[in-house]
């Protein structure tokens, strides 16, 4: 991944459109009343909001400025009775010095993953197409968080488009209306016995060794050696993969006392781990091989 991107927000704006082809419109005065009120469109849900952050180089100082708008879509699926989502996005980047100003865009989303972590924070994962210079990148990964109704986060790639985004999410906010829209959102998943909350569900996480600076970490789509978001009474399942030269090890624990471990996993292998907490609060985990560079915190937190 290219060092030159930091962990940093970024300000980006997003359009959603409702149609597979990326056309990504902004509102017109004819439809403008319609979305606005209920933000309710052909049987689906629609989230809407601007978002504006900033992205740091290596050197802490400003590279990139990100601006736009985004549209989030969910809906029932008649096939499966859970809910579905379209994300399409629009965003425009461009040097402090207002030079080297490019477009992405963002569209084909697929959702793997409609979840809750704790009582705040929806949850999609899947993957996407970003339009790229030169040409698009098919099955990007793509993670959305939703927090408090408020404020949205989008965790673009990395490794597919070269760190292009940074490895830390994209900022941005929720209009007034479509903070309600939201929490009809949270509902309707709840309600309709999908991932969302229910503690007899598995929550998964993919999570990967990764060399960085010649050392081994761990890694997944939250960044190097991040906090771990796991649910109480739940089924929290981690993937792990090993592409690495070395055998790695996951262990959680509490106090020097190992709770789950995922046993040996070899070079160029996989493995995972389950694990279900009986109680929130904050824990531990390492590598057995690595601990003092493979190492982190987990938030276990309620699922209710």
């Amino acid at each position: 991944m290219n060092s030159r991107y930091a962990l940093a927000p970024v300000l980006v704006g997003i359009t959603v459109v409702m149609s597979v082809a990326l056309v990504l419109p902004f509102r017109t005065e004819q439809n403008a009343s319609a979305a606005d009120s209920g933000m309710m469109m052909g049987g689906a849900h629609l989230a809407k909001g601007q978002i504006a952050s900033v992205q740091l180089g290596a050197d802490g100082q400003a590279e990139w400025i990100q601006s736009g708008i985004w549209v989030v879509r969910i809906m029932s699926s008649s096939d499966t009775g859970h809910p579905a989502a379209q994300v399409i996005a629009r965003f425009a980047m461009v040097k402090p010095d207002g030079t080297a100003m490019h477009v992405h865009k963002i569209y084909n989303f697929r959702a793997d993953e409609m979840t809750q972590e704790g009582n705040s924070t929806n949850l999609l994962k899947g993957t996407a197409t970003v339009a790229m210079k030169g040409s698009p990148v098919t099955d990007v990964p793509l993670t959305v968080k939703v927090f408090n109704n408020a404020v949205i986060g989008f965790w673009i790639g990395p490794d597919k488009v070269d760190g292009h985004f940074g490895t830390g999410p994209v900022y941005g906010t929720l209009s007034a209306n479509t903070r309600a829209v939201m929490q009809e959102i949270h509902s309707m998943m709840q309600g309709m016995g999908g991932s969302m909350g229910a503690t007899g569900q598995t929550y998964t996480i993919k999570m990967s060794a990764k060399e960085v600076d010649e050392v081994y970490r761990w890694s997944t789509d939250a960044g190097i050696n991040p906090t771990l978001k796991l649910v109480a009474n739940a089924n929290n399942m981690i993937q792990i993969q090993n592409p690495t030269d070395d055998k790695h090890e996951l262990v959680i624990e509490l106090n020097d006392t190992e709770l789950a471990s995922s046993g040996d996993i070899g070079p160029d292998s996989s493995g995972e781990l389950t694990f279900r907490p009986t109680m929130t609060g904050a824990l531990e985990y390492h590598c057995e091989y690595h601990p003092d560079t493979m190492k982190g915190t987990i938030e276990v937190t309620s699922s209710s």
